[in-house]
């Protein structure tokens, strides 16, 4: 099938004619991204309330318990004291050296230093465990790694 030089201008017209067609009866059928949005009101500032001078007390509408050392107290105003309770932390665990002797390392394995050694009924503080070792509070305080099967297992 043969077509001409003018068939193929002719065709490229028409395209184009109906896809300006097409986009004008989309853009009369779709509502613009703001036709359906509610009328915005115009800025209000809130209005400035004034209140009486403080005597230094604040005024509680209900019973409050009274504020301890464990439990602070933060004044919202208009409100009663909330208190504040920090949580309980978790439980120290300590555990026993079963050995005679137990190297403790710098870091969970024997390729880590070795900084110190515990003895038989030695107790140390539990804080973490990682493949077989256990990382301890040593009785200077300072932290340390033993291997797991060195100390006493929870009962």
């Amino acid at each position: 099938m043969f077509i001409s030089g003018l068939s193929i201008i002719a065709l490229v017209i028409i395209g184009g004619l109906a896809a300006n067609w097409i986009e004008s009866m989309e853009r009369q059928s779709t509502p613009s991204d703001t036709e359906n949005l509610p009328e915005r009101p115009a800025f209000e500032p809130d209005p400035v309330v004034q209140t009486p001078p403080s005597t230094g007390q604040l005024e509680a509408s209900a019973p409050v318990a009274p504020a301890t050392a464990t439990s602070p107290t933060l004044p919202i105003p208009g409100h009663s004291q909330v208190l504040m309770t920090p949580p309980s932390p978790p439980p120290k665990v300590f555990r026993e050296v079963s050995v005679e002797s137990a190297r403790v390392r710098s870091g969970p394995g024997t390729h880590f230093d070795k900084i110190t050694s515990l003895r038989r009924g030695e107790r140390v503080e539990l804080l973490d465990t990682s493949s077989g070792w256990s990382k301890v509070l040593l009785p200077d305080g300072s932290p340390g790694w033993i291997r797991s099967d060195l100390v006493s297992q929870p009962q």
